[in-house]
């Protein structure tokens, strides 16, 4: 049967070992039949601009990162790609890890774009134009994905 599971992690900070509990999460979110699928040797590391430097300091280094130790990064098991999002801002801290083939991101587009034209009011030439549209983005399952809001 199927069972309840949740993918919204306790706020902290980027590091190195919340993301494992991230993989470790998305290894033992079970299916909708009640089953753990696994977890696939690539996934994504969806951060905003403000975690750029951090994403990369913590998957791309060969050794344990923030430690003297010559202790060899677990996550270098993972193909994990960083996707840098602009349109996060340059302040938001959340991210997502996310699982490719397990999650499936929808767009739906509610309000058709609307465009619109006047004359300029304030030199009385030219044209100034408006668009306006309402439109979504969800997940169709959130099975692989697994989301901590930062801190």
């Amino acid at each position: 049967g199927a069972g309840t599971y949740s993918n919204n992690m306790t706020a902290a900070a980027l590091s190195y070992y919340q993301i494992q509990s991230a993989v470790t999460l998305l290894e033992t979110i079970t299916s909708d039949e009640g089953f753990v699928r696994g977890l696939p040797s690539r996934l994504n590391l969806v951060v905003g601009p403000y975690n750029r430097h951090r994403a990369y300091e913590l998957i791309k280094s060969k050794g344990k990162p923030d430690t003297n130790e010559n202790t060899p990064n677990s996550l270098d098991d993972f193909d994990i790609k960083i996707i840098v999002n602009p349109y996060l801002g340059s302040t938001f801290k959340g991210w997502a890890l996310m699982d490719p083939n397990r999650h499936r991101c929808m767009f739906y587009n509610h309000t058709s774009p609307q465009l619109d034209k006047e004359g300029d009011f304030e030199t009385n030439q030219g044209k100034k134009f408006s668009v306006y549209m309402r439109c979504k983005v969800a997940f169709s399952s959130g099975h692989g994905f697994v989301y901590n809001e930062g801190a």
